[in-house]
Order: structure tokens, then sequence, then C-alpha cells
């Protein structure tokens, strides 16, 4: 599966949409990308290095 960073899951993750999403539904989007072994913590890092 390609582009996960893409993914609404990712979306649901970055610090600046936290506020609309519950820490369930934050949770969950962290352990579905974790379990297609995908970075989280790294690409979040990125995403943060150049927020909106």
């Amino acid at each position: 599966m390609g582009k996960l960073d893409m993914s609404v899951e990712m979306w649901v993750l970055l610090p600046w949409y936290e506020e609309f999403f519950d820490e369930a539904v934050r949770d969950r989007a962290y352990r579905k990308l974790r379990a297609m072994d995908f970075d989280v913590d790294a690409e979040i890092r990125r995403r943060t290095n150049t927020a909106p």
C-alpha cells in the first residue's frame, strides 16, 4: 500500500487538526498506520517542520 502519508488516518494525527478528533479516533488512526509498518512519529516530525 502506498501513500500512507496522504491517508485520512495521517491527517487525523496532525497537531493542527487535533481539536477536531477525540483521543479514541486518533489512537485508532495511529494503530492502523503502525500496523502497516508506517513510521507515524517520523512523518509527524516531518510535517510539523512545514506546518500550513
